[in-house]
């Protein structure tokens, strides 16, 4: 429990894993464990590579998340949040982030 350090405030994935790596540092650990939602794991996996490289760290994808559950129905906030994943991808790509 006392190895949890909770994230409040940032609004980019870069910014929450700078963030991290700082955190790592201070605190003297080699690994982590990234929790986040299954959509999201690319981009975490690309910026991870880049920013946390050095570290362990492994991915786990929350359980409660809006793609698990009813499999059968692809909803609008499904295609909105897959294109959103995409986008910030190219966006990351050319920032250079990932």
């Amino acid at each position: 429990k006392d190895k949890i350090l909770l994230e409040k405030g940032l609004t980019s994935t870069y910014d929450h894993l700078f963030h991290l790596r700082e955190a790592l540092k201070k605190n003297g650990f080699s690994s982590v464990i990234i929790v986040s939602s299954p959509y999201h794991m690319l981009r975490v996996s690309k910026v991870s590579q880049k920013i946390l490289s050095g570290y362990r760290f492994s991915l786990a994808p929350v359980e409660n998340s809006i793609f698990f559950g009813n499999r059968s129905s692809v909803k609008v906030r499904h295609i909105r949040a897959i294109l959103h994943e995409y986008l910030a991808l190219l966006y990351y790509a050319y920032k250079g982030y990932i």
